[in-house]
Order: C-alpha cells, then structure tokens, then sequence
C-alpha cells in the first residue's frame, strides 16, 4: 500500500486494509510511505518510518495515530510518541538521518516506476490498482486472486 497520511483517502482506505488483515490472516500488508502532499505528509512518513527503525513493535501504534490524526503538526506527533512511551527527541534526531531520508526517496522512485500518480495505491498480486476500496471490495479482490490459484 501506497499511502499518504495527510490523505483522507488513504486514512479511510486503512481502516478497511486493517479490517482485512484481522479476518482474513493469510492477507499481508506492505505500508510504503509516499508523501506527496506537503511539508507535514513528508515529516509525518520520516516519523512512521524511525520509529520503525528505533522501535519497530511501536510502530502500530504510531502509524494508526499518524492516520487518525487531523492535523499532523509538531505537537500533535510529539504527544503521539509521548503516549507511546517514545522519547520525542531521539525519534526527531532520526528523522534527518541518510537512512530515513534515502528510504523516503527510495518509495518516491519506486512509485514513479510503478507510474503511480496518486495515494493510496495498491499493489496486489503484482498488479497496481489505485483508489480507495471498501472491505467488500477488498475481500472479493482478495478472493478472486485465491480463486485463480
């Protein structure tokens, strides 16, 4: 998945994705961080992703809180990993570091590859399929894919 956590596409698109995975097991979910809609899309993803690094059995619970937010602002993030038992200032001093950035920058470039003009976007089985999809649509994709097996 694709996705963008100022998009309210993609907040809404999660919500069903999380319900999927929680029916259906056999269902895996790769979050790739594409932020295309500003300066606070772009520090909220660098965010996600260092907590990832840092703290990777914390990082559920950031990345529902950075999709459940309304506004991604500096104090909205740092009560967010406060909350979390998260040091803010550790997680900040990661955000700047090669590492976070050269991954942000690695999702962009794989995006373009994949022509990917918007969020969220999709890759299932292989193949792109952007927009939002409800749980419905979700379960019959996921159905007609084991269908052709």
């Amino acid at each position: 998945t694709f996705y963008d956590y100022n998009c309210g596409y993609c907040k809404k698109g999660d919500h069903f994705v999380e319900q999927l995975i929680k029916l259906d097991n056999g269902v895996k979910v790769i979050l790739k961080p594409f932020p295309i809609l500003g300066d606070n899309s772009n520090y909220a993803a660098s965010i996600a992703l260092a907590v990832f690094k840092l703290a990777p059995e914390q990082f559920p619970n950031i990345h529902s809180g950075l999709i459940a937010m309304k506004s991604i602002t500096t104090e909205s993030v740092e009560r967010l990993l406060i909350a979390n038992n998260l040091n803010p200032e550790n997680i900040v001093n990661e955000i700047n570091k090669t590492e976070i950035l050269d991954l942000i920058n690695k999702n962009i470039q794989l995006a373009g590859n994949l022509k990917i003009q918007g969020v969220p976007a999709y890759i299932i089985n292989g193949k792109l399929i952007p927009g939002m999809f409800d749980l419905e649509q979700l379960k019959k994709m996921v159905a007609d894919i084991r269908n052709k097996k």
